[in-house]
């Protein structure tokens, strides 16, 4: 998916970017994307495994919804948005949510993943542009690295946008 997005971008953006890693935060339950610089100033876009959940939930119960008329991602808002007012509130589809006749259904599994697509490209999209745009100040075209240390995304996160991370 990035490399799509990329790929749309003037030349110019596109040395700017090309090559950012991206980083997977194995937190489940914070649901956040960001663009950020790690420790040695290069670039890096970051998710969280609570992202991914979440955009899954979404993209399972839409497909169901569209595809069959029901209201699961309606059930879906109902159940999960206060759990992920408590501690370690996960946003992960509920079982039982999606009526198991559905759950299989070709259909909807083809349909769930375009949305998936459709919601990841966005959301990076968005934090993509953050670096081409140069609201971070480190996406120049330089060589890439791996991206930040697991262990200390949260707290570049932090400094990043203490204000500004959304729920």
């Amino acid at each position: 998916i990035l490399a799509e997005l990329i790929s749309n971008l003037s030349p110019q953006n596109q040395a700017k970017v090309r090559g950012i890693p991206l980083v997977i935060d194995p937190d489940p339950n914070e649901v956040n994307a960001f663009a950020g610089c790690d420790e040695q100033g290069a670039p890096f876009l970051a998710g969280t495994e609570g992202l991914l959940e979440a955009v899954d939930a979404i993209a399972q119960t839409r497909a169901t919804d569209e595809l069959f008329g029901t209201q699961t991602y309606e059930a879906y808002s109902n159940v999960t948005m206060p759990r992920l007012l408590q501690p370690k509130g996960s946003p992960a589809l509920t079982p039982g949510i999606i009526p198991s006749q559905f759950l299989n259904n070709p259909q909807r599994l083809s349909h769930a993943h375009e949305i998936f697509d459709d919601i990841i490209a966005f959301t990076f999209g968005h934090e993509l542009g953050h670096h081409y745009l140069n609201h971070t100040g480190c996406a120049n075209g330089q060589a890439m690295n791996g991206g930040p240390n697991l262990a200390v995304l949260n707290q570049i996160a932090t400094r990043i946008a203490p204000g500004l991370n959304q729920a």
